[in-house]
């Protein structure tokens, strides 16, 4: 049986982990898991896509080489409602339980100001 790393969160870290992965070991199963319904895309580009600087095209980061690799799957429009570190599984917003032998969180940030005075 194979390895099945489970990555949530397609941003650069999630795809740099995931690509990582694929070089690593052709074999394993790699899961990647966002609850935005778009392809993943470079938020910094946004601005110069907004400026017509750059074509939509150029927002996406998913390269082909690993969109192709048999193993991987992105799941779209998918969140995950609960992990579970000692049975090693994610359960999904739909109910569905999915199985790991690793697990790696690059959801992003969360910008906030902080509460201290001046």
């Amino acid at each position: 049986m194979h390895t099945t790393h489970i990555i949530i969160g397609s941003s650069a870290a999630g795809l740099s982990a995931a690509t990582t992965l694929s070089r690593l070991d052709p074999q394993a199963r790699i899961i990647c898991i966002s609850d935005e319904p778009e392809q993943p895309y470079n938020k910094c580009f946004l601005v110069d896509y907004v400026a017509a600087d750059r074509s939509r095209q150029e927002l996406f980061t998913l390269r082909a080489a690993l969109a192709e690799h048999p193993h991987f799957t992105l799941l779209l429009g998918t969140s995950v409602t609960t992990i579970d570190p000692i049975g090693m599984t994610v359960t999904l917003g739909d109910g569905q339980r999915l199985s790991y032998d690793t697990l790696f969180m690059g959801m992003g940030g969360s910008p906030f100001i902080p509460a201290v005075p001046g």
